[in-house]
């Protein structure tokens, strides 16, 4: 599967700016999509790796959901044996969806951590303690993202939470105008009632 990705990869780097789409239309027997899911796992550094085959599902679908996951997530799945030659594209989405789950647990963790350690020296000084200190460069980097992206996800909650709060209003007050559409029906056949009764 690798292998074909790759090829498309050099075939694509090879031919002159639009020709790969015209190539694959009219060459080969398979959709402009499934080739860039191909290139796409022969891109990815587990599913691509020679190693890793054995252990990996035969299906292109389901390496192609497994390139959605997080790379250590996807080390550590394999790891634990979670990801066989056997997983299905339904056995993928519930690994995503347990990922998602745990991120309440994780970010709590941080606030922890924050809230009992707000002077990071002290927490250094405990890692080192512990055991825990020896933190590679690409840990180190990764960490001074964390900053910007915990902001950026407090601002999408809380965007999340105003729309939420608008598309409850905004349903109030459609179910408010059809009650009160309702009201004036029923008022309305019952005014017609009356009148034939009185005729």
């Amino acid at each position: 599967m690798a292998e074909a990705g790759q090829i498309l990869i050099e075939a694509k780097a090879a031919l002159p700016h639009g020709q790969f789409e015209k190539m694959i239309e009219t060459k080969l027997t398979i959709s402009s999509r499934k080739a860039q899911m191909l290139m796409r796992i022969a891109e990815h550094p587990i599913l691509s790796n020679p190693k890793c085959v054995l252990h990996l599902p035969a299906s292109w679908g389901t390496l192609y959901d497994l390139t959605q996951l997080p790379v250590p997530a996807l080390e550590a799945a394999l790891a634990q044996h979670e990801i066989t030659p056997g997983t299905r594209r339904s056995d993928v989405k519930q690994l995503g969806i347990h990922l998602f789950a745990e991120l309440p647990k994780a970010l709590q963790v941080l606030n922890h951590f924050a809230q009992n350690w707000p002077k990071p020296d002290a927490l250094v000084d405990e890692l080192v303690k512990q055991d825990c200190g020896n933190w590679t460069d690409d840990m180190l980097y990764e960490l001074g993202k964390l900053p910007a992206w915990i902001t950026k996800l407090q601002g999408a909650c809380q965007r999340e939470g105003e729309e939420n709060a608008t598309r409850h209003d905004k349903l109030i007050a459609e179910m408010e105008q059809e009650l009160k559409t309702e009201v004036a029906d029923a008022r309305g056949r019952n005014s017609a009632a009356r009148i034939r009764i009185n005729h």
